[in-house]
């Protein structure tokens, strides 16, 4: 799986995915993540397997947000009814000021701030999957996605500001 807030989506590129370290980030850990068209084949490797497919919310220029939506063409072509589980968006965003492998977000990135920023990006994917693949588009989300439940955003307090205001959440994720 990538690590879904440090890789952005490369059209041009052959390989499936290119790590690259960057010795002032980390050096155990790519900061440098690119995935390519050929990424999406994994999905057709395991028959009779449902996935999870990630966005990236980390990375969020405006360059790497279209990239974003760019990759929801290739994805469609990947993922039916017949193998797609869930959507999720974001990777431990509670560790984006925090995270060693370098800062996503400044000290203000809130939980207010979250669910506005989860909302607004699920709600233009889910604009383009209803262009690119209708039959998956409404598919169920999985979040938040928090690498825990002490860390700098409060998995309860997510819910309490709006996290699933449309009424599309069906699991949660919390990795401790």
């Amino acid at each position: 799986m990538l690590r879904r807030d440090y890789a952005v989506f490369e059209r041009n590129q052959t390989a499936a995915t290119i790590g690259t370290i960057v010795p002032s980030r980390a050096l155990d850990y790519p900061w440098l993540v690119t995935f390519g068209p050929a990424y999406f084949e994994s999905y057709q490797t395991w028959p009779n397997t449902k996935f999870v497919h990630g966005f990236n919310l980390g990375r969020n220029t405006t360059l790497e947000r279209n990239k974003l939506l760019e990759s929801i063409d290739f994805a469609c072509k990947a993922l039916t009814p017949a193998n797609l589980l869930y959507w999720e968006l974001g990777n431990e965003p509670d560790l984006f000021k925090t995270a060693a492998q370098g800062i996503m977000r400044t000290g203000n990135y809130s939980e207010s701030v979250y669910v506005q920023d989860w909302t607004t990006l699920k709600r233009s994917i889910i604009s383009k999957l209803k262009q690119a693949c209708p039959s998956v588009a409404n598919f169920d989300w999985m979040a938040p996605s928090f690498a825990g439940t002490h860390n700098s955003l409060d998995p309860v307090k997510v819910w309490d500001v709006g996290l699933n205001t449309d009424k599309d959440i069906a699991q949660i994720s919390s990795h401790k």
